[in-house]
């Protein structure tokens, strides 16, 4: 089948355009690179042949002199199938598409269902219309044939199908073509042709022209009686008579720029409360959320993680971005009775009791709630499980998910085996043997039906799931999720993949506002050369498995992608880490910015006596008796058996008084008292040690030696790496963001490198923006009217205070936020009443960013009888408490909130005054 590519595009000296095609026939795929011959300097094509009934995509590359090449076009590949005649010659022609095309808004969280109109609403347009313009052309012929009836038989008729995206239309709006012809309608709206949907969100209209006659037209929408015409000049479609199929490809259409912004509200599935939970939030919570967001007008919802954390099997586990598998969902947000009722009556009535006792407390019980339903599920994989095993809906979930779902069961029926997931401590398969795996999991095996279990749980919670999805998409609310960016060391992933993760360093965050002494999660680090040798299969899998429950994503720590804040393994604390990769200094570059000291001193701590005294005071002589070592001169260093922070912090374990626990504290701060860190793969280059201007060791220095290391130091940490970490990202992040089409989030908080904005940018990720956490260095509040419009705005995150916890923080801070801000008269409120947190809000909701996603407790606060009196108590999570407790449960409940019509009308006049609603 002969196939022309037409693209129009100015390219310049030297460059060329080259076209990637894939043609998929009955599973066998042929790839197709071929450079495209000019036509003019505006226009080039080739002509092809390829299969019929085949399935193709293809895009266009822009090559420059050196056959490199420069860019991509933005968006999707597309797509066309051949399923023409064998004869049907085609002509493709094509516009580049530029950024424009690749907008938040064609991500499926907007197609699939924010803007998506209803299947029934929309073929019941199309089909009033097809009805329309068949009695138009009954009544009146095409004026171009009619002028030249003479020559009809001259001409051929092709069949045009005129392409064009339009992101932003509502779905009470429609598309139209309108133009000089009677088949495009005479410039009467009332006969312009409607243009329908295709999958990839274009918008088409097929025609029979005429070639020989220059056709003009404009785009239309349409809002019930309300037509506005395309802006512009008219424009042309000549007919090429040597092609019967032609596929004309517009670019975007010229109407009034419409900035199209969004509301949503963030709530921890565990959060969430309703009237027959067992003591936690249920996936099937967010249906009865999904309806009251529609009503009010809210497009998202966003959750935290909710993968399986399933390891210790106490509330330490309630740390939601600590899985044991990026695939596997967790069992605690099952909805019971929805996974099968049992038989045995009186046992369901004690599970309701205990269920019932445990929704009734304000905060969560993790262990207890965790405690029943596995019990439950138990119970029910007992009585249901064989029938379930057998189902086809069953074993059509196990082969789609029989890659990661095996190993999974695998791990998880060890770890309940040995009572414990650390695989190292496994009596077998403690070193992952996957024929050894096989012999476990085989339907043969003695211990087959213990691992049926863990299939069985995780094939209700995706059915659960699933069926939340499809009705969050039908009502047009998105879901967003979050993916973490760690694994536990503990998981199936880790255990399965050993090779994929640097199991002797640990991820976390450098100081930041969240924690003076930096964060570390106890995650691996990435092996991301062995990643990229599959082109990071493992990421595209998760990103796609996320895919089918979730619209769009937040990025954890998306920084993590350019650099992660690696750790030694033997550190508790995150501030002697560094970054990884990273570009470390030589002796020599040391030795160049002015530094000539001995750059294997700074390495380690040394401490004098006084500095001893003013840190541990009456303590002094305990500490330097049990941790220390003198090294004469007045030196002392920290002796061989607490020479690291894991043989510090070993000492103090059980010891949980005040006193104790100060100095266990002041000892993991001093023993990191030094200005370089060693780079742990190029033993002969260092990193400066990251908030070194509070150490002694900087403070000794003579005010020469300050300035030469505050050089080299601000030089490493704002400038040397900017370049280089942008590469790291953008051979990443492409083909990860690019295995779906969700919509994509980032959390770019903290110390970010200036290369991060231009990344996130040139990749279409949205930023993340908070009034009180301002990225512009040296400015205290961020200034909400200036936010960039491709970003989501909020007021706290699941780390931070809430609003009204916040304004009891720090007095000073809000007294000026008072005056400076909300521009207010005189002392600010001692406490953030309904007024202010509603003053506070419609800031953030008048922004520019095209979504404002507060958190649930934050759009309470505007009635705060719904909320809790001690606003502490409405806090997610500390960030610098590494054992921090996550129980957090609304006061009211979701079918009290739905019933609360003063509230929903209140949030709904919020959302259409700032112009928030769909």
């Amino acid at each position: 089948m002969k196939i022309n590519f037409t693209l129009d595009y100015h390219t310049q000296w030297g460059e060329k355009i080259l076209i990637k095609i894939n043609a998929t026939l009955k599973n066998e795929t042929t790839v197709i690179e071929k450079y495209l011959d000019y036509n003019t300097e505006k226009s080039c094509s080739t002509t092809l042949e390829l299969p019929k009934n085949s399935v193709v995509t293809y895009k266009y590359y822009l090559v420059n002199e050196n056959l490199n090449i420069n860019k991509g076009e933005y968006g999707a590949k597309r797509m066309l199938s051949l399923n023409f005649k064998e004869d049907d010659s085609i002509l493709l022609k094509d516009v580049w598409q530029t950024q424009e095309y690749q907008t938040p808004l064609n991500s499926c969280a907007f197609t699939d269902s924010i803007l998506k109109q209803s299947s029934n609403e929309q073929n019941k347009r199309h089909n009033d219309e097809i009805d329309l313009n068949v009695k138009n052309r009954s009544s009146k012929k095409n004026s171009s044939i009619k002028k030249n009836e003479s020559s009809i038989n001259d001409n051929k008729v092709s069949t045009v199908t005129v392409k064009t995206f339009i992101p932003y239309l509502l779905p009470s709006q429609d598309l139209l073509i309108c133009g000089n012809s009677g088949e495009l309608g005479e410039w009467n709206p009332d006969n312009a042709i409607l243009m329908k949907r295709d999958n990839q969100n274009n918008r088409y209209a097929s025609l029979f022209l005429v070639s020989g006659v220059d056709y003009e037209y404009k785009f239309i929408i349409r809002n019930n009686e309300k037509i506005e015409w395309e802006k512009g000049e008219n424009r042309v479609i000549k007919i090429n008579s040597s092609f019967n199929i032609q596929i004309i490809q517009s670019s975007l259409p010229n109407f009034y720029c419409r900035e199209r912004k969004f509301a949503g509200l963030s709530v921890p599935v565990f959060s969430l409360k309703s009237e027959s939970d067992y003591g936690i939030g249920e996936f099937t919570d967010l249906i009865k959320l999904v309806d009251f967001c529609k009503e009010i007008g809210m497009s998202f919802i966003q959750i935290l993680p909710i993968n399986d954390t399933t390891i210790t099997q106490t509330w330490l586990d309630s740390y939601p971005y600590k899985a044991n598998s990026t695939f596997a969902l967790h069992p605690i947000y099952i909805n019971l009775g929805k996974a099968g009722r049992l038989s045995d009556a009186d046992k369901m009535k004690v599970y309701r009791r205990e269920g019932d006792y445990l929704n009734s407390i304000e905060n969560i019980d993790y262990e207890a709630v965790s405690n029943l339903k596995w019990r439950y599920l138990h119970d029910l994989f007992d009585e249901k499980g064989n029938e379930t095993l057998k189902l086809t809906d069953f074993k059509n979930f196990f082969n789609q998910n029989k890659d990661w779902l095996v190993d999974y069961a695998a791990f998880s029926y060890l770890r309940d085996q040995n009572q414990t997931a650390d695989f190292e401590w496994w009596k077998e398969l403690s070193n992952y043997n996957k024929e050894k795996v096989n012999e476990l999991t085989d339907v043969n095996s003695l211990h087959y039906r213990d691992i049926c279990f863990y299939y069985f749980v995780q094939y209700h919670l995706y059915k659960q799931l699933s069926q939340v999805h499809d009705y969050s998409k039908k009502n047009g609310v998105a879901i967003k999720g979050d993916i973490p960016i760690g694994i536990c060391s503990q998981s199936a992933d880790v255990w399965s993949n050993p090779g994929l993760f640097k199991r002797n360093s640990q991820a976390g965050a450098p100081p930041d506002l969240f924690s003076q002494n930096g964060q570390n999660w106890g995650f691996p680090t990435y092996n991301w050369s062995e990643m990229s040798k599959d082109n990071y299969k493992w990421w595209k899998n998760r990103f796609k498995n996320m895919s089918l429950f979730f619209d769009a994503y937040r990025i954890d720590h998306i920084l993590g992608f350019f650099r992660i804040w690696e750790i030694p393994s033997k550190n508790i604390l995150g501030i002697g880490g560094h970054f990884s990769p990273a570009l470390p200094y030589s002796n020599e570059e040391i030795k160049n910015y002015g530094f000539c000291e001995d750059v294997l001193w700074f390495t380690k701590p040394h401490l004098r006596y006084d500095e001893i005294v003013s840190i541990f005071g009456d303590k002094t002589s305990f500490v330097i008796d049990t941790f220390l070592e003198n090294m004469g001169d007045g030196w002392f260093d920290f002796n061989s058996t607490y020479d690291t922070e894991a043989e510090i912090e070993n000492f103090f374990i059980g010891q949980c008084n005040e006193d104790t626990r100060i100095v266990r504290e002041k000892l993991l701060m001093t023993i990191n008292d030094f200005l370089f860190i060693k780079d742990p793969i190029q033993n002969e280059k260092y990193h400066p040690r990251i908030s070194a201007f509070d150490t002694f060791s900087f403070k000794r220095l003579n005010q020469q030696q300050k300035e030469s290391y505050t050089n080299l130091y601000n030089d490493f940490f704002y400038k040397r790496h900017n370049l280089f970490w942008a590469e790291v990202a953008l051979k990443k992040l492409p083909a990860l963001i690019n295995s779906t089409n969700m919509l994509v989030c980032g959390e770019d908080l903290g110390m970010i490198p200036d290369c991060v904005p231009e990344v996130m940018k040139k990749l279409d990720i949205l930023s993340l923006d908070i009034e009180r956490m301002p990225k512009e260095f040296g400015v205290e509040f961020g200034d909400v009217e200036k936010y960039d419009k491709y970003s989501v705005c909020t007021t706290s995150t699941h780390d931070m205070s809430t609003l009204r916890e916040w304004w009891n923080e720090d007095k000073d801070k809000i007294q000026r936020y008072y005056n400076q801000v909300l521009k207010k008269d005189g002392k600010a409120p001692s406490v953030c009443d309904e007024h202010l947190c509603k003053e506070i809000l419609n800031r953030n909701l008048h922004s520019p960013s095209i979504l404002a996603i507060f958190p649930i407790q934050d759009w309470l606060s505007v009635r705060q009888d719904l909320c809790n009196e001690n606003p502490a108590k409405e806090r997610i999570n500390e960030p610098s408490n590494a054992r921090h407790y996550w129980r957090y449960r609304m006061k009211i409940s979701i079918e009290n909130l739905y019933k609360d019509r003063n509230l929903k009308q209140q949030l709904k006049q919020m959302i259409i005054e700032s112009k928030r609603n769909v």
